[in-house]
């Protein structure tokens, strides 16, 4: 009887293992086809030709895709490392409130950071965020003057001009403020695939594909709705992915937010 068992179970545990091993090779042939066929797909002329006018044809894809099917084959292989571009690459939404202190030794002083999720459903959560607020750090991307809400009908860039009017009146007078046009990277593409001349008729159609004109224009946009003191405020034109220049700004935030806190509150 034990012989039996013993047998049974020898048994029974190799066609385990015949399984599993069908089913890890199932799983790599099943991989590998997966990454052959983006791999195709992404390399067609009619696929790139949609992409390439996703703006036009109302198509909501994350602004990195392109960057991840161009590395496809790299990011699907089962061993995968992500590098720090890789990283920087990755979009997510912030939903809720985050919370976050960094000490500054040198001053000897701690600045906190709250970040909120800029999405309609989560605005009404920020109006207790607004007291004792030194700095705001606003974002808007250059892109959104073709791009339609997740939320609702309607434009990104008009939300983002309205929420921008309505925060400054809030807190204004209480804060400095630092504005990012971010996306500069892919701005000049979306200017070749959707004419900002055609939403805003007082652009030259001479100077509607220069990256600089149209973002000076988009800051004249953003600047007609500020009414307060013009040195509160400061625009920059950031690449989220270009990790110097990020460096150079933060730093240039961080001495602004030293000085104020130091002439305010020391």
């Amino acid at each position: 009887m034990l012989c039996g068992e013993v047998i049974a179970e020898k048994l029974e545990s190799d066609t385990l293992q015949k399984s599993l091993r069908w089913a890890s090779q199932q799983i790599d042939e099943t991989h590998s086809d997966w990454v052959a066929n983006i791999t195709k797909l992404w390399a067609h002329p009619e696929f790139k030709r949609v992409y390439e006018q996703r703006n036009q044809l109302g198509l909501q894809l994350d602004c990195n895709l392109k960057y991840f099917l161009d590395h496809a084959t790299r990011v699907l292989d089962p061993g995968f490392v992500p590098s720090c571009e890789d990283a920087l690459a990755v979009r997510t939404k912030t939903t809720g409130v985050h919370e976050r202190k960094f000490p500054v030794e040198k001053e000897n002083i701690e600045i906190e950071f709250i970040d909120v999720g800029g999405q309609r459903a989560e605005r009404r959560k920020w109006i207790n965020q607004f007291e004792k607020v030194d700095l705001v750090i606003y974002f808007s991307a250059l892109d959104n003057y073709a791009l339609q809400m997740n939320e609702c009908e309607g434009n990104r860039l008009d939300d983002d001009l309205r929420l921008f009017s309505s925060l400054m009146i809030l807190i204004q007078q209480k804060s400095s403020w630092c504005f990012f046009f971010t996306k500069v990277d892919i701005f000049e593409s979306v200017l070749k695939q959707v004419p900002i001349n055609e939403r805003f008729k007082e652009i030259p159609k001479e100077k509607a594909q220069s990256v600089e004109h149209c973002t000076e224009f988009l800051q004249t946009q953003f600047k007609s709705k500020w009414d307060g003191d013009k040195n509160a405020i400061k625009f920059f034109t950031i690449c989220s992915l270009d990790t110097n220049q990020l460096k150079l700004v933060w730093a240039n935030i961080k001495q602004d937010m030293i000085n104020k806190v130091v002439n305010t509150y020391i």
